[in-house]
C-alpha cells in the first residue's frame, strides 16, 4: 500500500467510527421514553446529562502550562515528524486527494505547533481563544421541546448516520479491494 492509500484508508475508517457512533446514540434516543415525565427520572436523558457536564479544566493547565506546552509541542512534533517523512513527503507535491488531507493535517500540526509553544511561554494569550471555545451549549432534551420533535430529530440523525456509515464503508471496501 502507498502513503496515500494508507492516509485515505484511515479517514475513512475515522469516519465509519464517528458515524457508527452517531447512529449509536441517534438511536438510543428513538429508543428511550419520551414521556417528560419519565426523561426527568433517568433513561437516555439522565445519561445525556452526565456526557453533557462542564469539565473545568483551566486550572491546572494555567497551573502547569509549561509540562502542557512541552506536551503539545512533543505531540506535534512526532505527527509532524511522521506525516512529512520521505513516504509521505512525496504526496504534497502530487495532485489528488491525499495531498489535500496531508497539507490540512500538516496544517493542524503547525497550528498545534504555534499552540504548544504560546502555552510554553505566554499562556495567557490563549484567553479570548478559551473564552471563545467555552461557550456551552446544553442538550436541553427535556426542556421545551415536544417528544415528537425529539423523535424526528432523531430519526433524521440515524439516517445522517445510516448514509455516511454506507459511503465510508463502500469508499474502505473499495480503497482495501483495490490494494489487493
Amino acid at each position: 500500500m502507498t502513503a496515500s492509500s494508507i492516509l485515505i484508508s484511515t479517514v475513512l475508517l475515522v469516519l465509519a467510527v464517528l458515524a457508527v457512533a452517531l447512529l449509536a446514540g441517534s438511536l438510543a434516543l428513538l429508543a428511550g421514553r419520551q414521556d417528560p415525565a419519565e426523561l426527568r427520572r433517568g433513561g437516555v436523558a439522565e445519561a445525556l446529562r452526565t456526557l453533557d457536564r462542564q469539565w473545568h479544566i483551566e486550572r491546572l493547565i494555567y497551573r502547569h502550562h509549561r509540562w502542557f506546552g512541552v506536551l503539545v509541542l512533543a505531540a506535534a512534533g512526532f505527527c509532524l515528524w511522521q506525516l512529512l517523512r520521505s513516504s509521505a513527503a512525496g504526496l504534497l507535491a502530487a495532485p489528488g486527494t491525499a495531498s489535500i488531507l496531508l497539507w490540512v493535517l500538516v496544517t493542524g500540526q503547525l497550528v498545534n505547533v504555534l499552540i504548544g509553544l504560546v502555552l510554553l511561554i505566554r499562556p495567557s494569550l490563549l484567553k479570548p481563544v478559551e473564552a471563545i471555545g467555552n461557550r456551552w451549549h446544553r442538550l436541553d432534551i427535556d426542556r421545551g421541546r415536544h417528544p415528537r420533535s425529539i423523535r424526528i430529530t432523531a430519526a433524521l440523525l440515524a439516517v445522517i448516520g445510516l448514509i455516511v456509515l454506507i459511503g465510508s464503508a463502500a469508499l474502505l471496501l473499495q480503497q482495501i479491494a483495490g490494494a489487493l
